[in-house]
């Protein structure tokens, strides 16, 4: 049996959807058109980023791809197809570091969460309270610290290392 907040098409909100499905018990006859979407309700200033001519019919013979104009966006992108130079690489791959094969798993970890790192979590997660504290505040709340946030990071790796045991 399929979990029902998944199996979208039991819900009564897709029918209809396409054209010429009617609900059970419904009918369609007299052309009644059963849609909530109101085509009236686009308006043409709503349509002004397509211009025309931008799109064509696969069958239009009179598209040409050379007349259209190569324009630029600011992302970089054209109209027009052209091909693209791959440079091969050449660059050094697996793990860029200096510690010793004998290091600590410590000092691994801390290759990936360094001061900074602990730093700036400890910043989000205070401005993520303030930010709730605005809507359900919580007298209990405190700001967290660096420290907090390194000690909270160690326990969540020593009980994972513990479940794996």
């Amino acid at each position: 049996m399929a979990d029902s907040c998944f199996d979208s098409d039991s819900s009564d909100d897709f029918w209809n959807f396409a054209a010429g499905v009617a609900r059970p018990g419904t009918s369609t006859a007299g052309n009644v058109d059963l849609s909530d979407i109101e085509v009236s309700s686009v308006h043409t200033s709503d349509l002004s980023d397509f211009s025309t001519g931008e799109f064509s019919d696969d069958n239009d013979d009179s598209y040409d791809s050379a007349a259209m104009e190569d324009v630029q966006d600011g992302d970089g992108w054209t109209s027009r197809l052209r091909d693209v130079t791959l440079n091969p690489f050449a660059s050094s791959v697996g793990p860029q570091h200096d510690l010793e094969p004998s290091s600590s798993p410590l000092d691994f970890f801390f290759l990936l969460f360094n001061v900074t790192a602990f730093t700036d979590i400890a910043a989000e997660i205070n401005r993520y309270a303030a930010f709730k504290q605005e809507s359900v505040p919580d007298r209990r709340w405190t700001p967290t610290t660096p420290p907090e946030v390194k000690a909270f990071f160690g326990m969540q790796v020593h009980a994972c290392l513990a479940m794996k045991n």
